[in-house]
């Protein structure tokens, strides 16, 4: 294969891959509104909420907390209105999982996603909180484990 053949293929891979990536759907956040859902392994945690109900270049806040002690991550997205996205930045969670910090929208549809970095190998309950008092918004998140179905196993003598 010649190098611009395969420089020529790269090239495609790559905008393909990145077309891919970038796809994302997202739930609007309202002010005033209490959203539950549960996160699975399965899918990778998979969730996103927008911001599009905050004016633009206008600052939210964000507080994620666990009562079962689940570090995270959240990662911002631009979200454009062909459903693309552009990676914005991230926020991991202390050691006490906690993560709280403020982002200006810089007029830009912000979109959240929020994934558990410990406790990976249970699925999540999520509720995320939204309100907007005097332009700021705010955004809570309350991530917590959701308990094992699974019999406890017995102490056998031996």
């Amino acid at each position: 294969m010649t190098s611009k053949k395969f420089l020529l293929c790269l090239l495609m891979f790559a905008y393909s891959a990145d077309t891919l990536a970038e796809q994302i759907e997202c739930v609007e956040l309202k002010s005033g509104t209490l959203n539950k859902l549960q996160l699975n392994r399965a899918d990778a945690f998979n969730n996103c909420f927008s911001l599009a109900a905050l004016d633009p270049n206008s600052y939210a806040q964000i507080v994620v907390y666990s009562n079962d002690s689940v570090k995270n991550k959240v990662t911002l997205y631009d979200l454009d209105k062909s459903a693309g996205s552009n990676y914005v930045s991230e926020h991991h969670s202390s050691n006490n999982a906690n993560n709280t910090f403020v982002v200006n929208t810089s007029n830009r549809n912000l979109g959240l996603r929020i994934t558990p970095t410990s406790h990976t190998n249970s699925e999540k309950n999520l509720a995320v909180t939204f309100a907007i008092v005097d332009g700021l918004g705010t955004v809570i998140f309350d991530l917590d484990d959701i308990p094992s179905t699974a019999p406890p196993t017995k102490n056998r003598r031996m």
